[in-house]
């Protein structure tokens, strides 16, 4: 007797199908509630100990200031924007529009223009996507942009690299010897 021929072989499983792009997985949604989680939790850690600073000293437990502009307040609104925290914005957006004053004296142009300017312009923008364009962060912008604009009216035309936000005059660092820092 002639012997059997062998089964054929078993058909390969079929691999699962590719997500359609840009469909959320559930490894994402994870990784989405995580980075959530982690951010809702320095914010709410800034806000209990360092509320209207600029930076939260972590192991202190206390605000410290080096702009003097509440640094992480308008930092943090264009992330809460974006993960959705409607009312954690507005918080902040009350903060900026009753609190922030820039009635003080020297600060860094280059900080002030890439986070306060930017900020400000930046949360503006935003407003107008969650809830209504908000003319009290467009008017702060305004505010500081005008003010850090005098830093301009220097001998070469770049500007210097601190300026008086009270009295609008600007400086050079000493160590550049009155020279003007190019990164400005």
């Amino acid at each position: 007797a002639a012997a059997a021929a062998p089964p054929p072989p078993a058909a390969a499983p079929n691999p699962p199908a590719a997500a359609p792009a840009g469909a959320k997985t559930g490894a994402d949604e994870e990784k989405r509630a995580a980075v959530k989680a982690a951010l809702m939790h320095s914010w709410d850690g800034y806000k209990k100990y360092a509320w209207g600073t600029d930076e939260l000293m972590p192991q202190a437990k206390t605000g410290h200031n080096w702009l003097g502009q509440g640094g992480t307040i308008i930092d943090a609104m264009t992330t809460l924007a974006i993960m959705g925290e409607v009312d954690e914005f507005k918080k902040a957006a009350e903060w900026v529009k009753t609190s922030l004053s820039f009635d003080r004296g020297d600060v860094s142009f280059f900080e002030t223009i890439i986070r306060i300017l930017g900020g400000l312009v930046s949360a503006y923008e935003f407003s107008c996507d969650l809830y209504a364009c908000d003319e009290g962060l467009l008017m702060k912008a305004k505010d500081i942009g005008d003010r850090t604009l005098k830093s301009f009216n220097s001998p070469s035309g770049l500007p210097y690299a601190s300026i008086n936000l009270r009295n609008g005059r600007g400086s050079t660092a000493g160590w550049t010897g009155g020279a003007a820092i190019l990164a400005e």
